[in-house]
């Protein structure tokens, strides 16, 4: 056969000439809005977390411990990972959750259990475990009147 009866190549459309970077391309594009995504919410739920009384309270009480301030140093911060929950309906609710805290001087767990009743949250568990040490600060203790 020669060349002149061979029938024209026919010329390659869009797809099968880009579709090797196309599907790697869109592979990464779909994992990565997956991911703003999933880090979206992590970011708003964590954000409405820190924001609420019981964590602000909890984490001022910390903060203003002797105790706390004699093992961590000053400041004592959060750490950015909160875990537990947090549910309010109107004036009542329950918020029972850990968060990391940190200093200069070392690294603790503060531990937070409450009720919200008529507006007003009420302590059950307030207490830092500092990394190292068998005994937990009561932050309860040291502050009369919860």
């Amino acid at each position: 056969m020669n060349r002149s009866t061979l029938p024209p190549a026919l010329p390659r459309n869009w797809w099968q000439r880009n579709w090797k970077w196309v599907v790697p391309a869109g592979i990464v594009t779909c994992l990565a809005a997956f991911a703003c995504l999933v880090g979206l919410v992590c970011f708003l739920v964590f954000t409405m977390f820190k924001h609420s009384d019981a964590y602000q309270v909890a984490l001022a009480r910390a903060r203003t411990s002797p105790g706390v301030v004699r093992e961590l140093g000053e400041p004592v911060e959060p750490g950015w990972w909160v875990s537990g929950s947090i549910n309010v309906s109107g004036p009542s609710g329950h918020a029972d959750f850990e968060t990391p805290l940190h200093g200069p001087s070392g690294r603790a767990t503060l531990y937070v259990t409450a009720e919200k009743e008529a507006g007003r949250w009420h302590y059950k568990v307030l207490e830092v475990a500092v990394e190292g040490k068998n005994d937990r600060i009561n932050l309860l203790s040291e502050v009369d009147g919860v």
